[in-house]
């Protein structure tokens, strides 16, 4: 069901800079393209073919004043997310949200004053009036203590920040799925970077431009009952089953980027053209 906060009622009721919104969806998916009063745009696209579409995950795309791409108004750390791409996927609603206040509150020639504390007043008014009808008001939600138990299992240990979440620099962020302060911290030979808590065949992460090893890993942690929405852009390749987890090397290859899935209670089966990893251990 869509969120009650990206319906196009909702968004011309609670954000003022919006100018107007055009739905453009079709049968198979949704699309909402947001005009602010800045002349700035923003697209935001949920369904089969949005990266992420499924498990409450959209796809957005910011466009400037002429109507063209712009992704260097999203944020740097997603600029770098996305490796430079024009769409950003796999976002939550939070993350959508950022980005409607972001580009309707920038600051442009064209833009019109808009009062926040008045917008504020009004969103919530408006959340007031309708929560009581709708039960779709809050974004997919994760259990903090079981996602706090993913991360001590697969990044506290060997991470340089400490070996569990008292670190004092737990940052779980539930749009990259992982605490983001984890840094790797073993190594085998030089400069050769490893997730010690993660099995063989998913522990390495990757080579920087400059062919080191990678300090941070791309893991997404999935509790019990989710799972990554792969397809023809989400490709599941490598995966095994483990202590009750199924790991995934899943590869997008339309921006050449890849994650390392860890799924609670996941199997095999949910992937079967994978390789599965198990059998080949050997060569590994």
């Amino acid at each position: 069901m869509t969120e009650i906060l990206l319906e196009k009622e909702a968004l011309e009721k609670c954000y003022p800079f919006i100018d107007s919104v055009q739905d453009q969806s079709d049968k198979e998916n949704k699309q909402l393209w947001i005009n602010f009063k800045n002349g700035l745009a923003l697209s935001v696209i949920w369904g089969d073919i949005a990266y992420g579409g499924g498990h409450a995950k959209y796809e957005i795309a910011c466009f400037n004043k002429h109507g063209a791409f712009d992704n260097t108004l999203f944020d740097d750390k997603d600029r770098e997310r996305n490796c430079g791409d024009d769409v950003l996927g796999f976002c939550i609603l939070e993350k959508v949200l950022h980005y409607v206040m972001k580009l309707g509150t920038m600051k442009t020639k064209n833009r019109k004053p808009v009062n926040i504390l008045e917008q504020l007043i009004d969103t919530l008014d408006y959340l007031i009036t309708v929560g009581s009808t709708k039960n779709t008001i809050n974004p997919q939600k994760r259990n903090n203590k079981q996602m706090k138990k993913l991360v001590e299992k697969f990044q506290c240990p060997g991470c340089v920040c400490g070996s569990d979440t008292e670190c004092g620099k737990y940052n779980y962020d539930p749009n990259d799925m992982r605490c983001t302060s984890h840094v790797l911290g073993s190594m085998a030979g030089a400069e050769n970077n490893f997730a010690l808590g993660m099995p063989k065949g998913f522990d390495r992460p990757g080579f920087t431009d400059k062919g080191k090893a990678k300090s941070k890993m791309d893991i997404r942690l999935w509790e019990a009952g989710k799972r990554p929405e792969w397809d023809e852009l989400n490709v599941p390749v490598w995966a095994m089953e483990k202590d009750g987890f199924l790991f995934v090397r899943t590869f997008a290859p339309r921006i050449n980027f890849a994650w390392t899935d860890v799924i609670e209670n996941g199997t095999i089966g949910m992937c079967p053209k994978a390789i599965d990893v198990s059998k080949i251990m050997g060569h590994i």
